[in-house]
C-alpha cells in the first residue's frame, strides 16, 4: 500500500472561520463601560490543546499509572573500605526513583509491507515529562494589575508540538536498517538527581499522539517550514509533587581515584594522607604550589614560600623562596634540586629564553639580575634567592603603598624539560634576558606564577598582620573544564595525516591561545615520535572581522610582539610542540590590537612536503574571539573554617574566607600536546587564596568546607581533615 499524500492545506484550517466586524463608527464615544469582576473573570485554559478534528479520543486512552516514587539517598560506607572498587566508596547523590505504567499500544497500518526496510511514522506516539518549580504567589486581590495568567508558570504545558512525519522518517532512517513501528512500552522507570535539593516542584508525565494512522492530514503548522512541527494531543497528566532531598557528605576516596570520581577538594596525588589526598593546604605567610607530570608520568608537587615577609621600605633588594615538595624525602634535597631544574627554576638554557623573576610595585616593574641556590640539609627544602635588584627610589614608593597597593612577585620559568643535565643552574645563575632582543617562539609550557606581598610601611603608624594562604583544587570542576578544541587535518599523497590543533572552539580576550601542528601516528592518534620534519614551517596569524551588513570584510594579518619574524608577518615553528600565545602581544601594524564581539582568529601553518619539496602544503584552523568570560565557575560554595582560641578560653569557630562559585587562580595542562593531538584538552584548576588576620585572631587550625549544587557537603570527618597552618 501507498501512504496517503499530503493535502495542501492543514485540516486544522477548516475550523476557523473569518468573520467581517463592522468597524465603531462613533470611536467609542457612546459606548458604557462594562465592569467585570475579577474573580467572574474567565481565561482561557491551559490545559486545552490544539483544535484539531480528530485525535481526541486517542489521547484519552493515553493514561499512564503511577508506581512507586521512592527518594534515595545513597550515604556511603560507615567505614573507609580497603578496596579498588570506586563503588564500594559509595556515590554521594541523591534524588527521586520513579516507575510509570504505560496502556499497551502499538499503532500501525495493517497494510504495512512485509519486506524491505520501512519505517511507520504517520501515527507516533511520544513520552512526554516536564517539571516546574513551585512557587507561593499572592493573592489576586493584593495584586495592582489585572493580567492574564502566566502560563509560563502553569504546572502542564499549554500547547504541545511534536516532529513532523516527513523530517521524523528521514531522521530514524539513518539508524533503522529494517522495519519500524511506533509500540508504547508496558512500563517505565526512570532515576532523577542533580535537582535543586528542598525546592518544591511539579513533575508531570504524559503520552502525545498526532492524528491516527486513518488520517490524512500531516497537520503541519506551516506547510513549507516543517521546523515548526504539528500539534501534539496531550493524554491526561500523571502530576505528582517532587521535593529533591539534600545530597549527603560527598565519598572519600583514594589518591588513584580522587581525578576520575572524586568530588571532594584536594591539592596534589602526591600530597596525601595515608590512602586519600589531603583536602588542602594552609599555609603561615604567601605560599603557592605548582602541579607538574614528571618523566615517569607521576605527579609531583612543590610547596613555595615566601620568607621574610611583609616587605618594609628599608628592603635590601632580595627575596627569599623556601621549596618543599611532598614526593621528596627530608633528606633527598639534590633529587629535588634536579626536579626544580626540570620544572625550569633552577636551569639556565643554553638558547633561549631563561628563568625571569620581577616585583611589581602598583605596575612599577623592578626586575631582579640574578638568583643563588643552596641546599638544606635534613629539611629538604631548596633556598632560592632573588638578587639585583635596583632599589633606586623604591623607598618611597614602598612606603606610600596602602590597603588599594597591589605588590606583586613575577616569576616566569624556562621552558620544562626531563633532561638538563646540560642546563643544571649554578649556585649562582643569572635572571632574564637581554632588553630588546626579539627571540624565536618558544614551544610551551612555561609556568608563570604570581604571589602578591605584603608591605608594612614604617613611616605612619601600621596594623602588624599574619598573612595566610590556603591552597586547593576540586576534581569535578577539573571535568567541567575539559573540552574540545578546533583542528585542521590534511593527509598528504602518500597517506600520512598532518594536523593543526587548537585547544578551544571559542577564546575570550583574557584567554591564552594553544597549538600544535605536526604528523599523526595512525596507531596511537598522537603525533608521531619523531616523525617527519617538515622544511619550512611557518605559522601565520589572522583577525577576520565579524561580518557587516551581510558584507564579509578582509582579514588583518598580526604579529607577535616581541618575536623575531620570517618574512613578512610569518614566524617559524617546530613540528610536535606546543606553542602558546597571549592576545595582548597581537599587533596590527605595530598597535595593540583589539577584538570585537563575532571577530575570529586564523591560525595557519604552511610546509613543505616532505615527500615532495617542491608541494608547499597550508593548513588553517579558525577560532571565534567573544567579549566574555569563557571559563565557568563551579557550582559549589567554599569555606574556609579557622578556629581560634587559647587553652584558658574555649576555642571558636568562624568562616575566615568564604565563595560561591569562584573563579580559580590557575588553570593548568597535564599533557598538552597529547591531548591536542586527540582534540580533547584536559585542565586542572588551582584556588589560590590569601588572608591577613591581626595575630591575636590568626588560625591556630582550620578544615575546609565545600556544598555543591545537589546539596552534597565535604564535613570534616577525621582528624586529618583540621589541619594546622604550615609553617
Amino acid at each position: 500500500s501507498r501512504l496517503p499524500s499530503r493535502p495542501k492545506r492543514s485540516s486544522a484550517a477548516a475550523l476557523w472561520v473569518n468573520i467581517d466586524v463592522p468597524p465603531d463608527l462613533d470611536d467609542a464615544v457612546l459606548d458604557i463601560p462594562i465592569e467585570v469582576k475579577v474573580e467572574d473573570r474567565l481565561y482561557a485554559s491551559p490545559a486545552l490543546g490544539w483544535p484539531t478534528k480528530c485525535g481526541t479520543a486517542a489521547a484519552a486512552t493515553g493514561a499512564l499509572g503511577m508506581g512507586s516514587d521512592v527518594p534515595f539517598q545513597d550515604v556511603g560506607p560507615d567505614a573507609d573500605p580497603k578496596s579498588d572498587d570506586v563503588k564500594e566508596y559509595g556515590s554521594g547523590l541523591s534524588g527521586h526513583a520513579a516507575s510509570l505504567s504505560l496502556p499497551a499500544r502499538a499503532d500501525t497500518d495493517v497494510t504495512t509491507p512485509q519486506d524491505g526496510p520501512f519505517v511507520d511514522v504517520r501515527s507516533p506516539v511520544f513520552v512526554a515529562l516536564g517539571r516546574k518549580m513551585i512557587f507561593e504567589r499572592p493573592l489576586s486581590h493584593g495584586l495592582p494589575i489585572v493580567s492574564p495568567p502566566a502560563r509560563y508558570l502553569s504546572a502542564g504545558e499549554a500547547r504541545v508540538v511534536v516532529p513532523v512525519a516527513e523530517e521524523l522518517k528521514t531522521t530514524l532512517a539513518r539508524v533503522v536498517k529494517g522495519q519500524a513501528a511506533p509500540i508504547v512500552p508496558p512500563h517505565l522507570e526512570r532515576t532523577i538527581f542533580g535537582l535543586r535539593p528542598g525546592a518544591m516542584q511539579a513533575e508531570f508525565d504524559m503520552l502525545l499522539f498526532t492524528e491516527g494512522v486513518d488520517s490524512a492530514a500531516a497537520e503541519n503548522m506551516v506547510d513549507d517550514a516543517p521546523w515548526f512541527g504539528r500539534p501534539g494531543h496531550a493524554g491526561p497528566r500523571l502530576m505528582r509533587q517532587l521535593r529533591p532531598p539534600r545530597g549527603p557528605a560527598l565519598p572519600r576516596v583514594p589518591v588513584d581515584l580522587a581525578t576520575t570520581h572524586g568530588r571532594r577538594t584536594f591539592v596534589a596525588l602526591d600530597d596525601k594522607d595515608g590512602r586519600f589526598p589531603k583536602p588542602f593546604r594552609l599555609f603561615a605567610g604567601i605560599a603557592t604550589v605548582l602541579r607538574r607530570i614528571n618523566g615517569k608520568g607521576s605527579e609531583e608537587s612543590y610547596q613555595i614560600r615566601v620568607l621574610g615577609m611583609p616587605l618594609e621600605p628599608e628592603w635590601n633588594g632580595e627575596l627569599t623562596l623556601q621549596i618543599t615538595s611532598p614526593s621528596y624525602a627530608t633528606d633527598k634535597e639534590q633529587e629535588l634540586a634536579e626536579a626544580l631544574a626540570q620544572l625550569g627554576l633552577l636551569t639556565v638554557p643554553p638558547k633561549g629564553m631563561g628563568m625571569s623573576a620581577s616585583l611589581s610595585i602598583d605596575r612599577f616593574p623592578v626586575p631582579f639580575a640574578k638568583a643563588t641556590w643552596a641546599k638544606k640539609p635534613g629539611t629538604g627544602a631548596i633556598e632560592l634567592t632573588l638578587r639585583g635588584a635596583d632599589t633606586t627610589g623604591l623607598r618611597a614608593r614602598l612606603d606610600q603603598v596602602n590597603g588599594d597597593s597591589e605588590v606583586i612577585l613575577q616569576i616566569r620559568c624556562a621552558k620544562e624539560a626531563d633532561n638538563t643535565a646540560n642546563s643544571f643552574a649554578p649556585n649562582d645563575f643569572p635572571l632574564g634576558n637581554p632588553p630588546g632582543k626579539a627571540y624565536a617562539l618558544e614551544p610551551e609550557t612555561r609556568r608563570k606564577f604570581a604571589l602578591r606581598l605584603p608591605v608594612r610601611p614604617t613611616s605612619r603608624p601600621s596594623l602588624k598582620i599574619d598573612p595566610a594562604t590556603l591552597v586547593f583544587a576540586d576534581p569535578s570542576y577539573d571535568r567541567e573544564l575539559s573540552g574540545p578544541g578546533s583542528s585542521d587535518p590534511q593527509r598528504d599523497n602518500d597517506g600520512r595525516m598532518w594536523k593543526l590543533a587548537l585547544d578551544r572552539f571559542e577564546y575570550g580576550p583574557d584567554t591564552p591561545l594553544y597549538f600544535a601542528f605536526g604528523e599523526i601516528d595512525p596507531s596511537t592518534g598522537l603525533f608521531a615520535s619523531p616523525g617527519l620534519k617538515p622544511k619550512d614551517v611557518v605559522l601565520t596569524l589572522q583577525r577576520q572581522p565579524a561580518s557587516k551588513e551581510g558584507r564579509r570584510l578582509p582579514a588583518e594579518p598580526l604579529t607577535i610582539a616581541g618575536v623575531s619574524k620570517v618574512g613578512t608577518n610569518g614566524y617559524e615553528i617546530e613540528v610536535r610542540s606546543a606553542y602558546g600565545i597571549t592576545f595582548d602581544r597581537l599587533l596590527n601594524e605595530d598597535h595593540p590590537v583589539s577584538f570585537l564581539d563575532g571577530d575570529q582568529i586564523v591560525v595557519s601553518v604552511s610546509f613543505k612536503d616532505p615527500a615532495n619539496p617542491d608541494v608547499k602544503r597550508s593548513l588553517s584552523v579558525r577560532a571565534t574571539v567573544v567579549p566574555r568570560p569563557i571559563i565557568a565557575p563551579p557550582p559549589a560554595v567554599y569555606s574556609l573554617v579557622a578556629f581560634t582560641g587559647t587553652a584558658s578560653k574555649p576555642e571558636t569557630a568562624r568562616a575566615a574566607l568564604h565563595a560561591a562559585a569562584p573563579l580559580p587562580q590557575r588553570i593548568e595542562f597535564i599533557e598538552l600536546l597529547e591531548d591536542l593531538a586527540i582534540g580533547h584538552v584536559r585542565r586542572r584548576a588551582l584556588f589560590i587564596w590569601t588572608m591577613s588576620t591581626p595575630p591575636a585572631m590568626s588560625p591556630r587550625s582550620a578544615t575546609l568546607v565545600k556544598i555543591d549544587r545537589a546539596g552534597g557537603a565535604q564535613l570534616p570527618e577525621q582528624k586529618s581533615d583540621i589541619q594546622e597552618p604550615c609553617m
